[in-house]
């Protein structure tokens, strides 16, 4: 062999070792601006997502708030138609004792009011009251 031809396969090495040296740094650059390409609408992703999930947790709070509020209301008025449910009661019981005396000795009266009234020589029988 001689010295010209362990020159040239040398050179065609380092040739070679240059060209994958290149394609290397190729693939690096590629997968850097891919892996970019990729990073910025992922990241504007996930900020539209957290915004949103912050958004959402905000108004379910708002909500739990709401029907919180809600429940105490319906509390209150359950509370209020109890109570008045028993003055409605306590009315009627007095209501009951007080007229209760004058309501016998009503039905005593109308007891007689509905028996045959006989009026004029016609006999002709009238009900009480006239109608």
């Amino acid at each position: 062999m001689s010295v010209a031809e362990p020159a040239i396969a040398d050179e065609k090495s380092l040739a070679a070792e240059v060209a994958v040296e290149t394609e290397i740094r190729n693939l690096v650059a590629q997968t850097a601006v891919d892996a970019e390409r990729i990073r910025s609408p992922l990241a504007g992703y996930i900020t539209n997502s957290d915004d949103e999930l912050g958004n959402l947790i905000s108004e379910l709070q708002e909500l739990r708030e709401f029907l919180k509020s809600e429940a105490e209301r319906l509390q209150r008025e359950f509370a209020n138609y109890e109570n008045m449910q028993q003055n409605v009661s306590a009315a009627a019981n007095i209501i009951n004792q007080t007229i209760g005396p004058w309501k016998s000795s009503i039905g005593d009266t109308q007891s007689s009011r509905t028996k045959p009234l006989v009026f004029g020589s016609h006999g002709k029988v009238k009900r009480w009251p006239f109608s």
